[in-house]
């Protein structure tokens, strides 16, 4: 089988003395990391912190790496640019979904790191192996920072020989230090009111705060110590599946009969689309008792669940499928194929009722989500066809996770929120849901303001309000969280002279 690069050496080739000294290294970069984290990411929203926190992250690997101690494999390493990529993006976007979009797509490519690095090729694997083992690897590094902490039970070396030579050296050190940073502390403190109140905020003791403070610390720390240590350290373990692989279930009729029932309720339900399909809105529109609202909100959700659903289906049924013969493996694939055909028909119906619903009601993020995931599902048919049903089974899932993570991306190029507000704002003679346009993030802002001039005066006047809204919170902002979305919001916002308002106190409640 080809593999993308050499695998990565065993650290049990390691002599004892390398292995504890990459152990200390391991743990030095873990706590530096949760220290780093508890700065960076602290009661705030993830923002340009969290992509400086990224390449912290990667920045420690680098050097662990750099100390040639193993060797990890070409297509790993490739996997660290698009992960370092969609980190970045927390720098560029504003909308809490695409940052949640963007956070899976991280935590996906950080297990998938940690797994292949310790077996090698990260372009092949089962449909099956994928999700697990990214479970597992994620579940491993809540292991491995224990071993970590650990230094893997060699705490006493350290107090033998040259180790406990320099701990010692480096305590007096402190020791020396420490009259010394009071004495010219206090004179700074003296000279300086600024530096006097930067260093009473900084020793200000609170419970509350020092608690966030250690669950942060501890929480980076531990995650980036288990990755580090599952990277470098972690990859002597045997695979978790041993064995022979059990018999399929299920031969050819059972499974063929399953999808041929499926493909006749699929035919059934185009026949009866089939002038809706390809008739367009007109034949929609003439049709007796059948309004755009009721066509289009009825059927696209349900339609979208039912392309969503077909695909768990047909990989199942091919795990499930004993291999009786090519004659077998020949009426699977023609009949998989049926079905693939048949749902692409049934995309184009989602697509078209979509179409309908937005040119009546407007577009929203969920409406525009929702179809990101069924272009996302047709492209993953496509991918199917193209590998399983040629015999590639073991590229499948490879390809599968980079067409979603390609998706996530071109949401972050598209631009949900902005696009939202662009095309509600430009529907002819469509009322236009101010408030929903003001809930909307940074992103949407410019859109907005070049489109407040097309607004009716009462909507003008309520969407300037919310645009001031807008410009005070970013007035406070967190520089952690600064984007380059709110960058430019801001621009927008000083550009056009759009004053500030003040949020309304919450009302107090009375019972």
């Amino acid at each position: 089988m080809r593999t993308n690069g050499p695998a990565i050496a065993f650290p049990r080739q390691m002599d004892d003395a390398k292995r504890l000294g990459l152990a200390i290294r391991v743990f030095a970069g873990a706590v530096s990391l949760g220290i780093a984290g508890d700065l960076l990411l602290r009661n705030s929203a993830f923002g340009v912190g969290f992509s400086i926190f990224a390449l912290l992250v990667a920045a420690v690997s680098a050097l662990l790496y750099r100390s040639r101690v193993l060797e990890i494999s070409r297509g790993v390493r490739f996997l660290t640019i698009p992960t370092l990529g969609f980190c970045t993006l927390f720098f560029w976007r504003d909308a809490p979904e695409l940052k949640l979009l963007n956070g899976v797509s991280v935590v996906l490519l950080v297990g998938l790191i940690a797994h292949r690095a310790r077996n090698g090729s990260v372009r092949t694997g089962s449909v099956m192996d994928y999700p697990f083992r990214l479970i597992e690897s994620w579940a491993g590094f809540v292991a491995g920072a224990v071993q970590v902490g650990k230094l893997e039970g060699r705490w006493g070396e350290l107090t033998k020989g040259r180790s406990s030579k320099t701990i010692a050296a480096i305590l007096r050190g402190l020791l020396l230090a420490v009259p010394l940073l009071i004495i010219f502390g206090g004179l700074f403190i003296s000279a300086d009111a600024g530096f006097e109140k930067m260093v009473t905020h900084l020793f200000q003791f609170s419970p509350e705060e020092a608690g966030v403070n250690f669950f942060v610390t501890v929480t980076c720390a531990w995650l980036a110590g288990g990755f580090l240590y599952q990277l470098f350290l972690g990859v002597d373990r045997p695979p978790s599946i041993t064995g022979d692989p059990k018999p399929a279930p299920f031969g050819i009729v059972e499974i063929g009969t399953a999808l041929a029932l499926l493909n006749l309720l699929f035919a059934a339900f185009i026949a009866t689309q089939f002038r809706h399909l390809f008739g367009g809105s007109e034949v929609i529109r003439n049709t007796a008792n059948l309004g755009f609202g009721t066509y289009a909100r009825r059927g696209f959700f349900e339609l979208s669940a039912v392309a969503l659903l077909v695909l768990p289906v047909l990989l199942g049924s091919h795990a499930m499928m004993r291999r009786e013969g090519p004659k077998s493996e020949r009426t699977y694939n023609v009949l998989a194929s049926v079905l693939v055909a048949l749902v692409f028909l049934v995309i184009h119906s989602a697509f078209l009722r979509m179409r309908i619903y937005v040119e009546a009601y407007g577009v929203s993020q969920l409406r525009i989500y929702v179809v990101a995931s069924i272009a996302w599902i047709g492209a993953v048919f496509v991918w199917f066809a193209t590998t399983v049903l040629r015999g590639r089974t073991d590229r499948f899932a490879f390809g599968a996770l980079a067409l979603l993570l390609a998706t996530v991306f071109g949401l972050n190029v598209v631009n949900p929120d902005g696009l939202v507000a662009r095309i509600n704002t430009s529907r002819p003679n469509g009322a236009v849901d101010v408030s929903y346009l003001g809930s909307l993030s940074n992103d949407a802002v410019p859109e907005l303001i070049k489109a407040k001039s097309k607004l009716p005066p009462d909507a003008q006047a309520k969407l300037m309000e919310f645009l001031g809204l807008q410009e005070t919170e970013n007035s406070g902002r967190d520089p952690r969280s600064f984007t380059l979305s709110s960058m430019f919001a801001n621009a927008a916002l000083t550009a056009n002279h759009i004053p500030k308002v003040a949020p309304k106190p919450a009302e107090d409640e009375h019972y």
